[in-house]
């Protein structure tokens, strides 16, 4: 598990992941809020309405030309009220297979973990792992509020 770092402040977490330019790329921000806004998809719906909205995202990315047999570098972002309960689930998602870090969101006071995995974009194999990572943000008190592809260079 990786310590925990400030947040650069910004309102909304749409907002400040599109404005992280360094995290993830232009098409991924993009397909995000129009997912958000098109599917109508609210990231603290129940799991049936996260599984339509990996599929749809999925779609999208698809369309947007990326390459789905190769392996992606997914960001899940899980939100806890105490910086224990989001250590705490970086430690189980570590146990797992994820590399993850919380990050102390400085406008809010929410404590945010990031757990990052890379596999195939499959609506399966996402569905899988977004199942264990909202299982494992449940456990610890938090909830699940997004997943965006990490940019690399």
């Amino acid at each position: 598990m990786i310590g925990p770092t400030p947040a650069k402040p910004a309102g909304d977490r749409l907002i400040r992941y599109a404005e992280d330019t360094d995290r993830m790329s232009r098409i991924s921000t993009a397909a995000i809020v129009i997912l958000f806004v098109a599917v109508g998809c609210d990231p603290m719906s129940p799991s049936s309405s996260r599984r339509e909205l990996n599929a749809h995202m999925i779609e999208v990315a698809r369309d947007a030309g990326w390459e789905l047999e190769k392996p992606h570098l997914i960001d899940f972002e899980l939100v806890f009220d105490t910086y224990e309960a989001a250590s705490e689930a970086c430690e189980s998602l570590g146990n797992i297979g994820f590399a993850s870090e919380v990050i102390v969101d400085q406008t809010s006071g929410a404590y945010d973990c990031h757990a990052r995995k890379r596999f195939v974009l499959s609506v399966e194999e996402l569905n899988a792992e977004s199942a264990l990572v909202e299982e494992t943000a449940e456990v610890h008190g938090g909830v699940l509020v997004l997943w965006s592809p990490v940019s690399e260079p």
